[in-house]
């Protein structure tokens, strides 16, 4: 009698003790028992995948068996039989695996097939992934593209390249096929300076999807991909530049810093939109020439860029940066008076609280937290002033405590990755009396949606992580009660193909950066008063 008789007729309990035993002491004799419940399931998914563990660890070692159960089994024991070769790379059965790829009888099992060939990486099947890089089915090509990701192919490195630059084509680049996403992720596995650099290329792809991929993609690569992305800043477009930066600040380092110095002091940084860029992913790299270059920062006289500057800064604050900062707000002047009112724009607690000993900066600061009409900038510095020591301290905290705003019932939802500009946006919607919601990208914007079901306008980036604006916008327009509402993008993008796809989606207008406060109330009056 074999170890499994009557298996079918034992309790539940008493299958999981059996199959417990079979798997502790290595029981191969079980093995056809097993196949034979693997291949007619008890329908209890508990015990099912229980057998199918038992038998994926007896057979590590039965790599004979493998090949023959896979040769002779039905389609479901051959299934198991390709994973079990692939996660015990048994070489023996690859060129059975090869065969099965494009049959229509083993359809069900190509993605296995690819995914155990890879895992086993025999040259041979380097050269069945090659060909199959454009086969006409586009989950089957997929499949190849990964695996030759797997196995480091540069020599496939212009093909895949070739799949880039054919979705930049002017009939194509509104679509992104799942091959040309597998491409970018095979290419940054690859992690060899010819494949990043190519990527890089591609920085600024003109599908926004595509462009999100790649970016993901060169973040997770990190360090490799900083030196390729230097290159952008000597040869790149502004829009490149903004990109390259933003990356740079995820991949952080002080080599990426690096990099954002050189161009700023050789002039690979003279437009606005690339020095707000730099300054706020000098945020995210702590290192003492970016602390340095932000100090420097704080003469710039762009209000947008201000904000960029004081948001990292207030991040790394040193008693540098507070030296620097009291200096210039002593000379009480316009410039100072600026200061003060981004300070306070992008709620600079931190910053607040070191300058709060000099009693006439820290009584301009109160003073234009009093003015402003933001609920939650008085409620950041109602905390920091409630735990200060001090009479000063508990006076200018009665006064921000007595004011309550009433904003207007309209809701302005603004979504934006940068913590500056959301705060820019912030000073200026609560400046016209309106009430604002704000998310840091498109998923985090639908989630909102749920729970505030009115806005009187959406204004949005166009290039964010996890969800960009052109895909915001499609989604939102496929809500029935959406389907009118206002919807204006902020962008960096020059090329008016970026701006006709948006239009495609549905964005009702757009506002270039840099921009002013005047000129984003302006839009945003305009786009209330349709």
């Amino acid at each position: 009698m074999g170890i499994l008789n009557n298996f079918r007729e034992h309790d539940f309990p008493a299958q999981v003790d059996l199959l417990t035993r079979i798997q502790r002491e290595k029981l191969a004799e079980a093995i056809p028992e097993l196949f034979d419940l693997y291949v007619k399931p008890l329908k209890d998914a508990m015990v099912d995948h229980l057998v199918a563990i038992t038998l994926l660890g007896l057979m590590a070692d039965e790599e004979p068996q493998t090949l023959k159960r896979l040769i002779n089994g039905n389609i479901r024991e051959k299934m198991l039989c390709v994973i079990i070769a692939g996660n015990n790379r048994f070489r023996s059965v690859v060129p059975i695996l090869e065969n099965m790829i494009g049959k229509e009888e083993f359809q069900e099992l190509q993605a296995e097939c690819f995914f155990a060939l890879g895992k086993i990486k025999s040259p041979q099947s380097l050269r069945l992934f090659r060909r199959h890089i454009h086969h006409p089915d586009e989950v089957t090509a997929s499949l190849a593209i990964q695996m030759i990701g797997k196995y480091r192919d540069e020599a496939s490195i212009e093909n895949l390249l070739a799949f880039l630059e054919d979705t930049e084509k002017i009939r194509e680049y509104e679509t992104c096929s799942l091959k040309t996403g597998m491409a970018v992720e095979a290419l940054a596995a690859m992690k060899s300076r010819k494949a990043l650099k190519g990527l890089v290329a591609h920085i600024h792809h003109r599908n926004a999807t595509i462009r999100r991929i790649i970016h993901d993609a060169l973040v997770r690569t990190g360090p490799n991909a900083v030196p390729m992305l230097a290159d952008v800043f000597d040869t790149g477009r502004a829009e490149e530049k903004v990109l390259a930066a933003n990356i740079l600040g995820l991949i952080g380092g002080k080599p990426a810093g690096e990099i954002m110095i050189r161009a700023l002091d050789e002039g690979g940084a003279n437009h606005p939109n690339v020095r707000f860029a730099i300054y706020e992913a000098f945020g995210r790299i702590p290192f003492l020439k970016g602390l340095t270059c932000l100090t420097d920062a704080l003469q710039e006289e762009d209000d947008l860029i201000l904000m960029a500057v004081l948001t990292s800064l207030e991040a790394q604050i040193s008693t540098g940066v507070v030296a620097s900062l009291r200096a210039i707000l002593a000379r009480a002047d316009l410039h100072g008076d600026k200061l003060i009112r981004t300070l306070v724009a992008v709620k600079a607690v931190r910053l607040y609280e070191h300058l709060y000993s000099d009693p006439v900066i820290a009584g301009r600061m109160t003073a234009q937290i009093l003015e402003t009409n933001d609920p939650a900038v008085r409620a950041a510095f109602r905390k920091i002033l409630s735990a200060m020591p001090g009479e000063r301290a508990a006076s200018d905290l009665r006064m921000i405590s007595s004011l309550c705003a009433s904003p207007d019932e309209r809701k302005v939802l603004v979504i934006d990755d940068s913590k500056a500009m959301l705060s820019f946006y912030q000073s200026v919607v609560l400046d016209m009396g309106l009430n604002i919601l704000t998310a840091a990208n498109g998923r985090e914007a639908l989630n909102l949606m749920e729970e505030e079901k009115s806005f009187a306008l959406i204004i949005t980036d166009m290039n964010m992580p996890v969800m960009d604006g052109l895909e915001l916008t499609r989604k939102i327009r496929e809500q029935a009660n959406r389907s009118v509402v206002p919807i204006l993008m902020a962008t960096t993008e020059s090329e008016q193909s970026q701006r006709d796809m948006a239009h495609s989606a549905g964005v009702s207008a757009f506002i270039t950066k840099p921009f002013t406060a005047a000129v984003l109330k302006e839009k945003v009056t305009g786009l209330l008063c349709n």
